[in-house]
């Protein structure tokens, strides 16, 4: 059984809050799903889309969020911003009583987030040949203090 939330609008209103904390957006879009909990963030820099983000939870265990759908606007990038949104997202989970994250990464193809990840105190856990794509993945999990 999932997380209920019971407040989906307090619950934007404190995501929305966080966000402020980790990056001055001009706007913020947030979707959050009930049960099971699963929050889409989007930040928008002068009206447009800028970096962005979804969390939900892993089926059948309301201690786990999985990290998905990652993204910075090829405009926003190397501006700090994807190690803001990890914190956001550590911040997150930790406020809505989450013991610990999850992500995959495409090792092969994405450096700048493994290195943000561990820079974050991400564990990788395991690695896998993907046999669709032949990328080297990496299971990577942060548990929450």
């Amino acid at each position: 059984m999932g997380y209920d939330l019971k407040d989906p609008e307090a619950a934007a209103k404190i995501i929305k809050e966080l966000a402020g904390t980790a990056y001055e957006w001009c706007g913020v879009g947030v979707k959050l799903d009930r049960s099971p909990f699963r929050v889409e963030f989007e930040g928008r820099d002068q009206g447009r889309a800028a970096a962005g983000f979804t969390l939900m939870e892993q089926p059948n265990c309301c201690g786990l969020l999985i990290s998905t759908r990652s993204w910075v606007a090829g405009t926003h990038q190397k501006q700090g911003i994807a190690q803001s949104l990890m914190s956001l997202k550590e911040a997150i989970a930790k406020a809505f009583g989450y013991s610990a994250l999850i992500a995959t990464v495409n090792i092969t193809g994405n450096p700048v987030e493994v290195h943000i990840l561990e820079k974050h105190g991400w564990k990788l856990t395991e690695t896998f040949t993907n046999g669709r794509t032949a990328n080297v993945v990496g299971i990577y999990t942060k548990v929450l203090n």
